[in-house]
Parts: structure tokens; sequence; C-alpha cells
């Protein structure tokens, strides 16, 4: 399994096994609890700097681009304020 960088194409490094958690190639780390890590591990990102050519920099030059952050809707309403009265919370 290949996983690459969408920008510029390079290799990630999903491409190497994870030493801490033992994630197999091109899958997320993992977290101790089992569910998925929210970045990857720091002995996971040497090992794909040693093993990986160019790793840690873009050949196009261009920072990540920010993800957007994903919340759910809120399915109740914020309460109103009714006039001359505070909030509790």
């Amino acid at each position: 399994m290949s996983a690459t960088c969408r920008v510029c194409g390079q290799a990630s490094a999903l491409e190497v096994l994870c030493p801490t958690c033992k994630a197999p190639i091109g899958t997320r780390c993992r977290r101790p609890s089992g569910h998925q890590a929210n970045g990857i591990h720091e002995a996971r990102d040497r090992v794909a700097m040693q093993t990986i050519p160019g790793y840690g920099q873009c050949p196009t030059g261009q920072p990540a681009a920010p993800r957007p952050i994903r919340r759910p809707p809120r399915s109740v309403p914020p309460p109103t304020q009714a006039s001359g009265q505070l909030a509790l919370f």
C-alpha cells in the first residue's frame, strides 16, 4: 500500500512500520487504547527520516495545508437571554 502527500506526491511516514504501536505500513498510528492517534508517533517519524530519501522536506516548498476542524452540528439551540437576566452558563 502506498501513502503519499496530496500536494506534492512525496512518500509519507505511513510508508514505514511504526516501532511504537506496530501499526503496519499504510495505516495510521494507534493509541494504547486501540483508537486512532491524531498524528504519527515520533519514533515512526524518525524511522521515515532515516529510510525515505528527502522525507521531511516538501519538494514544492509549500507548507502543509491546515486541516479544517470538523465539529458536529448542534442539536439543541443555545439558550436565549431574556432582557435584564444573566446567563448562568
